[in-house]
C-alpha cells in the first residue's frame, strides 16, 4: 500500500504557500493585468482558477470550499474526473448557473482543469477555494491546490 501523509492544517497551509510561490514564478502561472485601450487602468477580465493534482492518486475524492458573492458551498470532485465532470459539480453550487463557467483541459489528475467564471459571473473575483484531499488513496505525497491564474476585474 502506497504511503498516504497525515498533514495538520499549519503544515498544509506552508504547502499551499510554498506551491503558489513555485507557480508565480512560472510567467504562465502569474496573474494577468492588462491594460485597457486608453492605456489608463485595467482591462475588465474574468476570474480564472486551476486545479492541480499532485503526488498520482489512483482513487477517491476530495473537497473543496468555493465562496462567490459570500455564499460558501462544499463541493466534491473524483480524483480523474474530466473537463464536463467539474462543469457539472460547480453548476450545483447557488450562485453558479448553467454557462456561469467554462472549464477546459484536464482530465484530473494527469493535467490540470482551468476554470473561468463567465456570463452572470464575468468579472467577478472568486476567492481561492481551500480543499480537503484526505479521502484521495494511491500514488505518493498526494495533494491538491487551487491556483489563481487571472483576477476578475472588475466586479
Amino acid at each position: 500500500m502506497a504511503d498516504q501523509y497525515v498533514f495538520g492544517r499549519e503544515a498544509v497551509l506552508q504547502i499551499e504557500k510554498v506551491v503558489r510561490e513555485y507557480l508565480g514564478r512560472r510567467r504562465e502561472y502569474r496573474p494577468q493585468y492588462k491594460r485597457s485601450a486608453a492605456g489608463t487602468g485595467c482591462k475588465a477580465q474574468n476570474c480564472k482558477l486551476q486545479i492541480h493534482v499532485f503526488g498520482g492518486p489512483t482513487g477517491g475524492t476530495f473537497d473543496f470550499d468555493l465562496t462567490i458573492n459570500d455564499v460558501e458551498e462544499t463541493l466534491t470532485l473524483n480524483y480523474d474526473d474530466t473537463a464536463a465532470e467539474v462543469k457539472t459539480e460547480l453548476e450545483t453550487h447557488a450562485e453558479i448557473e448553467v454557462d456561469d463557467v467554462t472549464v477546459t483541459d484536464g482530465p484530473l489528475p494527469s493535467a490540470t482543469v482551468e476554470i473561468e467564471f463567465v456570463e452572470n459571473l464575468e468579472k467577478t473575483d472568486v476567492g481561492v477555494p481551500t480543499t480537503d484531499w484526505s479521502s484521495l488513496t494511491g500514488g505518493s505525497g498526494v495533494a491538491v491546490l487551487f491556483s489563481k491564474t487571472q483576477l476578475g476585474y472588475p466586479k
